[in-house]
């Protein structure tokens, strides 16, 4: 986890650095913070994603991964979802007493999808 406490330093820099800009020039970076984001709750996916795939660079994973990967790619999602659907669940029963309204998702980085057929 210390490389991806690395990308996370350097992102905040980037964005530090170029507030208007943030989102194109540290586009890599917003990548790689999101993929070992994912490699942090669901490890054994996304290895097997980059195994399927043959790399372990994210930015060349892409949105789409190839139709022999697609399972893989939806495995990863669904252990994504999960972790989204158990803490959205928590949230909403937060002891405030109220529930909390769920919003739309934020922005950010997205979960591989497989190649449309």
């Amino acid at each position: 986890m210390t490389s991806c406490h690395r990308v996370y330093q350097a992102l905040q820099d980037c964005q530090r650095r170029y507030p208007r800009d943030h989102e194109a020039v540290c586009q890599h970076l917003t990548s790689k913070a999101g993929w070992c984001l994912f490699a942090g709750i669901c490890p054994k996916e996304v290895r097997d994603l980059e195994d399927c795939v043959g790399t372990t660079n994210a930015t060349q994973i892409g949105v789409h991964v190839p139709t022999r990967c697609e399972h893989k790619a939806e495995t990863l999602s669904a252990c994504i979802e999960g972790y989204r659907a158990a803490a959205e669940r928590r949230t909403n029963e937060c002891p405030s007493g109220k529930k909390k309204q769920a919003g739309p998702a934020p922005a950010g980085p997205q979960p591989p999808q497989p190649a449309a057929v």
